[in-house]
């Protein structure tokens, strides 16, 4: 309705108001995808390539969570100095639970990160 410029009740161009708000809709995901996800992997780019990760050490507040669909996106949240982080994991060792002494390295922007299990 609020695309449309002929009054309220006319079948007027219904085909080509759906359309309108199929392609506002399309643009705001763009917009919010953008925002949320390609801007800080750009950021990254020049960490990743320099091998300038951040590390972090700390013990596993949560363990890693799966979430998204079919799971594919895992979590973990950690506890350093005090102070909990999420992390967006790519690769974790396995058996980490909660209260493990864990090793973070991952990248600033995107928090996309390794976890290794200290012994």
């Amino acid at each position: 309705m609020w695309l449309r410029k002929e009054p309220f009740g006319s079948n007027k161009n219904t085909k080509n108001d759906r359309i309108k708000a199929y392609r506002v809709l399309l643009l705001a995901i763009v917009i919010f995808d953008l925002w949320l996800i390609i801007i800080p992997a750009i950021k990254d780019i020049h960490i990743h390539n320099n091998g300038e990760y951040e590390v972090d050490k700390g013990t596993v507040y949560r363990e890693i969570i799966r979430k998204g669909a079919f799971g594919i996106h895992r979590s973990i949240i950690v506890t350093v100095d005090g102070k909990e982080y999420r992390y967006q994991v790519i690769y974790a060792d396995k058996n980490i639970k909660k209260g493990d002494e864990v090793q973070v390295t991952y990248l600033p922007h995107t928090t996309w990160s390794v976890v290794e299990k200290v012994e």
